[in-house]
């Protein structure tokens, strides 16, 4: 999994959100007071369909 801070989250997101759709691997998001996870919308949808289905 990639990982970048936020700072440089914010200057290259459209790039990370390309890269995150095109290789299907969430992006860690790093920042002073909390973290994130960028994961494409098709993974997303996967993820919510899983935890229905349980």
């Amino acid at each position: 999994m990639k990982t970048v801070n936020a700072t440089k989250a914010r200057e290259n997101l459209y790039k990370l959100i390309d890269e995150t759709n095109t290789s299907h691997e969430p992006v860690y998001i790093t920042g002073k007071r909390s973290n994130a996870v960028l994961v494409s919308e098709d993974d997303r949808r996967s993820i919510e369909e899983k935890k229905a289905s349980k």
